[in-house]
């Protein structure tokens, strides 16, 4: 008999029950990618892909900066975490960001912005973020 010590085990033992329901009706390779460096397979989650990119030891990280993170797809590096993540974000299809008004996403919040602002015509000044009914 096992007994789940956090709220924060149960939440992950249940991810990888829902994980596993799923995978046995979609094959296995829609939910992972190979890295190009170790040939490990990682799931396809945004932050493992970051964890990996920082974490792998067979990437070949350029002599004159030791960048903290390198792409498990491509020959991308950078310093920066939120790089990263922005950049994964392109080999794998992940698009958080989405328009309110219609069904445009994208991988940055700044290209919806740009979005509302050319095509809905709606800006930062256009919209009244205070609240005048509260005296």
């Amino acid at each position: 008999m096992y007994f789940l010590a956090s709220s924060r085990l149960v939440e992950k033992s249940q991810e990888i029950i829902e994980i596993y329901m799923v995978s046995k009706l979609v094959p296995t390779f829609y939910f992972s990618v190979s890295c190009q460096h170790c040939n490990n397979q990682i799931l396809k989650v945004t932050e493992d892909l970051v964890n990996h990119s920082q974490h792998c030891h067979a990437a070949i990280r350029p002599p004159l900066k030791q960048f903290k993170y390198c792409c498990y797809s491509c020959n991308y590096h950078t310093h920066h975490r939120p790089n990263m993540r922005r950049h994964i974000r392109t080999h794998i299809g992940d698009k958080p960001f989405t328009c309110c008004y219609c069904s445009y996403n994208s991988n940055e919040k700044v290209r919806v912005d740009y979005h509302l602002e050319h095509v809905h015509k709606i800006t930062k000044d256009s919209v009244d973020i205070t609240n005048t009914s509260l005296t």
